[in-house]
């Protein structure tokens, strides 16, 4: 059987929906895909900037941008951020990485 390799995109996703799932005690029995908002799990917006700060801690990233961009479309950002968004900023390289992905596994 062939091993498969996770990309970038999966290790970040995965460590999010890790991180959400510990720090709110969401059950694995409830399903968390990228396009869920932090909203959808009943987080409000305190709770996102939580999320945001231990994400900027784990990826060594600054998410602040981020927010204002939640901010210039008038959503808050308890319903603005996803698991999506928030990889797909992390991906963009808006942050200073200096850690490599296999080491937060």
């Amino acid at each position: 059987m062939a091993e498969t390799t996770k990309t970038d995109r999966e290790i970040i996703e995965g460590k999010l929906i890790d991180m959400i799932r510990e720090y709110h005690n969401i059950p694995d029995s409830k399903p968390i895909t990228p396009e869920t908002s932090l909203s959808d799990l009943g987080l409000d917006s305190l709770d996102a900037v939580e999320v945001q700060m231990k994400a900027d801690d784990l990826f060594n990233a600054n998410l602040y941008d981020l927010e204002n961009e939640a901010e210039k479309t008038g959503i808050d950002i308890h319903n603005y951020y996803t698991i999506e968004r928030i990889t797909d900023y992390i991906m963009k390289g808006k942050y200073s990485l200096d850690i490599e992905l296999e080491n937060i596994l």
